[in-house]
């Protein structure tokens, strides 16, 4: 068989990248009924691209054999500010391949293809500093999971995608939900503080740093802001037990949303109450503002090693629809002999 060979990706490769995404998306739904993995076409897919190659920090490299390509990989390097909001998940000198930025051809050997691909992308970013790598999957796409294991990625997050219909579940009602404003920010800085400190614990291990803390709160303050952004706060006797606020779609990876999608930021629960029913109560709160906003469906995020709250949402009827896998290169690359 001819060998894969792999060069730098141009925008004279977006027709036959776009070829292949597409081909990839639709054996994924035909790997798994999920409702939320609809049909993007070619000419949605070329889009797509077109906006990601053209972006700013944007390194892609193709793959072909015999000429033809096979595959693509488009990475999204990050210099983020390390005290900006976003630091908190996208740390500085970090790459990013979203959902969309890479495909593999019916028929190839996902290990050897995005093996080849990565491995040319990859030079050049340790090279360069970058460091911190991560990549975008279906959840559907279990022979790429297997591939990006094997080139020592792991996961990290992931993204679950639910309706909008009642929770079957009973909910209490000792409690006061309402929406947050500039009067609750107090509450909503103290529940965001209890939950970076949660997930600072083992095993998820996500630094709470104090740099942050500022920008995450400016964060909050402007998203109460926007539309279709609420903060949905519990109280009893006044105290405030627990939240969940909401941002904009975009958070939500391009394939898996739409204009009625809304994007739940983060869920939290006060350590002393967790367990006990506040977070359901939120949830069907939220369920219900959805349904008067005419949303069809919920998108959100939960760190993988996350050990309550990833069951917590499947058995509220979020269903895994992306893992963000994630690879860490050995910082003394920095001064390894080459």
């Amino acid at each position: 068989m001819t060998r894969v060979s792999v060069r730098d990706f141009s925008a004279a490769d977006l027709d036959a990248a776009s070829r292949l995404l597409a081909a990839r998306f639709a054996r994924a739904r035909e790997q798994a009924a999920d409702p939320w993995n609809t049909p993007h076409d070619t000419a949605a897919c070329r889009a797509a691209l077109a906006s990601l190659q053209s972006g700013k920090l944007v390194r892609g490299a193709v793959a072909t054999r015999a000429g033809e390509p096979i595959g693509f990989l488009l990475g999204q390097r990050h210099l983020t500010a390390p005290d900006a909001a976003q630091a908190y998940f996208s740390p500085a000198f970090s790459v990013a391949v979203p959902l969309h930025g890479h495909a593999v051809a019916a028929g190839e050997d996902p290990l050897g293809v995005y093996g080849a691909l990565y491995a040319y992308q990859a030079s050049g970013s340790v090279a360069d500093g970058f460091l911190d790598h991560g990549i975008g999957l279906l959840a559907a796409e279990r022979d790429a999971h297997e591939a990006w294991v094997a080139l020592g990625f792991g996961r990290s997050f992931t993204c679950a995608l639910r309706g909008v219909e009642p929770l079957a579940q009973a909910t209490r009602d000792d409690l006061e939900i309402r929406q947050a404003t500039e009067k609750e920010l107090p509450d909503v800085f103290a529940l965001l503080a209890e939950q970076r400190a949660f997930h600072a614990s083992a095993p998820m291990f996500l630094p709470d740093l104090r740099i942050l803390h500022e920008a995450q709160e400016g964060l909050a303050r402007w998203l109460i802001g926007q539309p279709r952004c609420p903060a949905f706060i519990a109280y009893r006797d006044g105290s405030a037990l627990g939240m969940q606020l909401f941002a904009p779609v975009s958070f939500v990876s391009w394939p898996l949303r739409d204009e009625s999608t809304v994007y739940l930021f983060q869920g939290v629960v006060s350590a002393r109450e967790r367990g006990g029913g506040v977070g359901t109560a939120l949830l069907q709160h939220s369920l219900a503002w959805m349904r008067r906003e005419d949303v069809r469906r919920c998108g959100l995020h939960y760190l993988s090693a996350n050990p309550s709250g990833a069951p917590f949402w499947t058995n509220h009827g979020f269903h895994a629809a992306e893992h963000f896998l994630h690879r860490t290169v050995d910082g003394r690359m920095a001064w390894s002999a080459r």
